[in-house]
């Protein structure tokens, strides 16, 4: 599984190293705009902006991208000759994605944070950043505590259901290059059914009384993982018995 994940990680590595360094280049416009020219500063903004936003997107889709070539075309197809099946192939490309997500939303996020202090840093100056800093450590209680936790939970939740989204995707992809192999329309017959697949689990999630306050990001993300476990079962199980690479 080790081996599988990290063929994925380097089948989609480069992408990543593209975000990365055009985000890093507006992070430098950004921080050389807060202590200099106006349009730097805007377009250091506007080039974050956009790549976290689109970046985070692509990012999550690749994966998605990566298995339509991979089933389409033949330059995977000793992946496929290889002794593994397809459970541990689908739950590599899975898992390689979910933590792909995970260090992006990281790094957006440490960005996010060190343009925030350059900005305090500019406005109220090092040594008042530095003593916030101390006050902050200080007085560290239960509220900040739980502030944390629920924001923790959150990127959790948040996660969780876009793994139920692409297994979801995965699932479409996958009836797309076997049961409607061949057959005419079939890329579009798939995206109906990974609609309805969607709709089909937003109408059940909707009958599951909505708990308050820590329940209920444990409760989606409950939901969402067991959707999508059973998702993967059945793309597994399709790959399995029809799939012809």
């Amino acid at each position: 599984m080790l081996k599988l994940m990290k063929y994925e990680l380097r089948k989609t590595q480069f992408s990543k190293i593209v975000i990365f360094t055009i985000t890093i280049f507006f992070e430098i416009l950004f921080l050389t705009g807060i202590y200099g020219s106006v349009n730097l500063l805007s377009a250091g903004i506007t080039g974050l902006i956009c790549c976290a936003v689109f970046g985070l997107i692509y990012i999550g889709i690749e994966s998605l991208i990566v298995l339509q070539r991979d089933l389409s075309t033949h330059q995977s197809y000793m992946l496929f000759l290889t002794p593994t099946d397809s459970y541990q192939i689908l739950g590599a490309k899975i898992i390689a994605n979910a933590l792909t997500l995970l260090i992006a939303v990281c790094f957006f996020g440490v960005l996010m944070t060190l343009g925030v202090a350059a900005v305090y840093i500019r406005d109220q100056g090092l040594q008042t950043f530095l003593a916030a800093v101390r006050d902050l450590e200080r007085t560290i209680d239960m509220r900040i505590t739980n502030a944390v936790r629920e924001m923790i939970l959150a990127v959790v939740t948040g996660l969780a259901s876009w793994i139920m989204t692409i297994m979801t995707g995965m699932l479409a992809i996958i009836l797309s290059a076997t049961v409607f192999a061949g057959k005419k329309h079939s890329g579009f017959v798939s995206f109906l059914i990974f609609l309805l697949i969607c709709w089909v689990i937003s109408a059940l999630v909707s009958l599951v009384p909505e708990p308050s306050g820590m329940l209920y990001y444990i409760t989606d993300i409950l939901i969402s993982l067991i959707f999508a476990f059973i998702l993967y079962l059945i793309s597994c199980r399709i790959m399995e018995q029809r799939l012809c690479v």
